[in-house]
Order: C-alpha cells, then sequence, then structure tokens
C-alpha cells in the first residue's frame, strides 16, 4: 500500500490546477484512512487544506471544500470537518433544492454539513450533529440531514455513503472526481499492478485504491 500512495501522491502533485491537486489529495488521504494509514491520511490532509486555503478565492472553491470535510471526517477530526462545512457558502436560491438521483442535495454547503451530522450522530456527539444541522438554510435538506442524523444514530455500522448519498458527486449517475482527463490518463499509466484495473476517475472495479477514490467524494 506505501508503495502504490507514494506513487499516486506523486502524481497527484503533478496536477497544475491548484483546486484540482486538491481535489485528488483528499481522494488519497480517505483511501489512506480506510486502509489505517491514519498518520499518512493526516498528512495528506494537511497538504490538501494549506494548498486549498491559498487558493480559497479561486471559482469551484465549495465544492473543493465539501472534498476537505470528507477527508476530515475519514481521519478522524469531526471539529475541522465541522469548522470546514460551515465555511462553505451557501447555494444560489435556483440551486438549493437540486437533487442528485440516490435523493441526496447537490449543494456543497448542505451535503457537507449533513455528513458531519450524520459522522458525528454515528459517534454519539448529539450536540454536533444537531448543530450541524440547524446551519442547514433549506428545509428539505434540513429534514433530510435530520433522518440522515437518526439513521446513523440506529446504525452506526452502516457506512456514511449509503445514509448520506453522493450529492454533489453525481453527474448524470456517474461520479465526477474532478480531475483532468490528462490527469486520468497519467494515473492509468502509472499505477499497473497485477489484475488490478486502477483508472483514477473512472474505474468502477473494487481495486485496491479505485473504490476509495471514485465513492467517497463530493465532486
Amino acid at each position: 500500500d506505501n508503495a502504490i500512495f507514494k506513487r499516486v501522491e506523486e502524481l497527484a502533485h503533478m496536477i497544475e490546477d491548484p483546486l484540482e491537486r486538491v481535489n485528488a489529495l483528499t481522494f488519497i488521504a480517505v483511501a489512506q484512512a480506510e486502509r489505517n494509514l491514519i498518520q499518512d491520511a493526516k498528512n495528506t490532509m494537511t497538504s490538501a487544506w494549506r494548498l486549498g486555503w491559498a487558493n480559497k478565492n479561486l471559482a469551484g472553491y465549495d465544492k473543493v471544500l465539501a472534498n476537505i470535510v470528507n477527508g476530515l471526517i475519514a481521519i478522524g477530526d469531526p471539529l475541522s470537518a465541522f469548522d470546514s462545512a460551515v465555511r462553505i457558502p451557501e447555494p444560489q436560491e435556483d440551486l438549493k433544492n437540486q437533487r442528485a438521483p440516490d435523493g441526496s442535495f447537490r449543494a456543497p454547503k448542505f451535503f457537507a454539513l449533513t455528513k458531519v451530522a450524520a459522522a458525528s450522530a454515528r459517534d454519539r456527539e448529539m450536540d454536533m450533529a444537531i448543530r450541524a444541522t440547524r446551519l442547514i438554510s433549506n428545509p428539505p435538506a434540513r429534514a433530510a440531514a435530520l433522518a440522515a442524523v437518526a439513521v446513523a444514530m440506529v446504525s452506526p455500522d452502516i457506512d456514511l455513503r449509503e445514509i448520506v448519498g453522493e450529492g454533489p458527486g453525481w453527474d448524470e449517475g456517474k461520479i465526477d472526481l474532478g480531475l483532468s482527463r490528462d490527469f486520468q490518463a497519467l494515473a492509468y499509466n502509472m499505477v499497473e499492478l497485477d489484475n488490478t484495473d486502477f483508472r483514477a476517475g473512472f474505474s468502477e472495479s473494487d481495486s485496491l485504491l479505485g473504490s476509495s477514490l471514485t465513492s467517497d467524494i463530493a465532486f
């Protein structure tokens, strides 16, 4: 795993677009955390946060922050995840009720706060869960967040992706990592493992890293 992650991180740092690079780093951090490489995941998230903050004025930063929230939850830092979710701007009025095919809300702020609320409920941190849901301005989205809190509290073993959904990660039924095709091609060429179909951004197989990098995202 360490060798694979090292190669993927090297690839991520080749991405020219800074926000695209942040997205890639957050996906890597989630994959590291899922393989219990917690310190490595924390280091990756530190790099992602610093790079994201340095480019906070660029278009698309709201979606980047939602990805950062995912990463912070994965490494077990709910307070920072909450703080990041709060910083996400409110969606435009005509975008507040947009939903993904799975029913989750696409607005990055609503999705991130819902995920923080569900993660907190799973960990029995109910004050944090309620605080997060109360910050969701849209009543339907807030109701969905409360439902997610209830499910996470009763069934803490269920994966958060199943509870919260994919939110802004859906694009006509496909999950878009927010990575350029150049990066996808480089990833496919660089990471060649025996019988492993690793294609960053478009793999549907349950590959060593592909399942993590293409599932727990918010872009």
